[in-house]
């Protein structure tokens, strides 16, 4: 019953949203605009709100890190490795790494938050959380430096690499917990000494 009672409303919301586009006849604008609104203000949101109000000693979770990060860069290489050999085409490096990003990028936000809290409490919610940030701090800026890098078409410099990162860290998936560590080690006690 528990594990119906975490998971049921966020079906409802989801069979809600869709019943309300059918029944209102929303077009492609209205839900461009709504992807808009989660990617670029609630996502954020949530993020520094949980990095600003976090209990680092629940965040330090660094064996479910490590085998996370282990599980989605093996899942990208492989993905990266096997597209052009499964599709029987040549592939460019940029397309090799939307689809690797495509094959390893988990839903741990906006579903996976609020799942893993309602199943698994505060432990949940933290390898949730840590999880999106590996998934869209890392391996996001990784896979875009690897698509400048190919559309750039002078291979590795330090300018094309320099510039995605800037992007990266302008995204707000990304400045959101970033900006919230920034508030948590701003209102963290001192030291006298």
């Amino acid at each position: 019953m528990t594990i119906l009672a975490a998971i049921l409303p966020i079906f409802v919301l989801i069979l809600a949203g869709f019943a309300f586009a059918r029944l209102r006849g929303l077009d492609a604008g209205a839900v461009s605009i709504l992807n808009t609104y989660v990617v670029w203000l609630a996502l954020p949101a949530l993020l520094f709100d949980f990095v600003a109000e976090a209990d680092w000693a629940t965040l330090a979770q660094p064996r479910f890190t490590l085998v996370f990060a282990i599980g989605m860069v093996a899942t990208f290489a492989l993905s990266y490795w096997a597209t052009p050999r499964v599709a029987g085409l040549p592939r460019s490096m940029a397309r090799r790494s939307l689809d690797a990003l495509t094959a390893s990028f988990s839903n741990c936000a906006y579903m996976g938050i609020p799942i893993a809290h309602g199943l698994l409490g505060p432990e949940g919610l933290a390898a949730a959380v840590i999880a999106a940030l590996l998934t869209s701090c890392a391996l996001f800026a990784f896979s875009l430096v690897l698509v400048e890098v190919d559309l750039d078409g002078k291979g590795l410099r330090i300018a094309t690499i320099a510039r995605v990162f800037g992007s990266v860290l302008r995204n707000p998936i990304v400045a959101a917990p970033v900006a919230g560590a920034l508030c948590w080690a701003d209102r963290r006690p001192r030291s006298r000494w």
